[in-house]
């Protein structure tokens, strides 16, 4: 279960703060692709959450597979 706790809080982290917060709501340009600066896509908060929902099924799946490694072992 700690695997999963690792995973999860990594995948939270990545969503508000890397995602949500730079990505959607300060949007630097160093970040933005060439010509796509302004887009309205970046902003777009839907988009970031579904990445998000995709991450808490891999970590399911990547934690049961850490723990049957650990197990092993």
């Amino acid at each position: 279960t700690s695997t999963l706790i690792v995973f999860n809080v990594f995948n939270l982290v990545d969503l508000l703060l890397l995602d949500w917060l730079i990505f959607a709501t300060w949007q630097p340009k160093m970040l933005m692709l060439p010509g796509t600066e302004g887009m309205d896509e970046y902003a777009d908060y839907g988009f970031y959450f579904s990445g998000f929902l995709k991450g808490l099924a891999g970590s399911v799946v990547f934690s049961l597979i850490a723990s049957t490694i650990t197990i092993a072992i």
